[in-house]
């Protein structure tokens, strides 16, 4: 895992670019942007009950995608970047907001 391509500074760039790519290219637009969980959570409920559908899930998320949480101290880390990711969705929203575009809202 790349942590500058994972950080919340290059998650907001790589967001308002891609809703200004959309401003520009579909017209009449609504888009609705959607936060992240803490995945601390995840990985703590799956811990605690192995009978969990998500167990089967577990090795692909961890093998695969997101092999930062493999090691559990890695959790407070990734979770105060989900914060961050969010404040940044929410800071769009109000910026795109802001802008009255009758023709794109966010």
């Amino acid at each position: 895992n790349d942590p500058v391509l994972s950080s919340p500074e290059n998650y907001f760039q790589t967001m308002k670019d891609s809703l200004i790519y959309i401003q520009k290219k579909l017209p009449r637009t609504f888009v609705q942007l959607v936060g992240l969980f803490n995945l601390s959570t995840v990985y703590e409920t799956v811990q605690t009950d192995p009978t969990l559908v998500c167990q089967i899930k577990r090795a692909t998320i961890l093998n695969g995608e997101c092999k930062c949480l493999n090691d559990p101290a890695n959790l407070p880390a990734i979770d105060n970047n989900v914060v961050a990711y969010n404040q940044h969705l929410q800071n769009l929203s109000e910026y795109f907001a802001g802008l009255n575009d009758p023709e794109f809202t966010v």
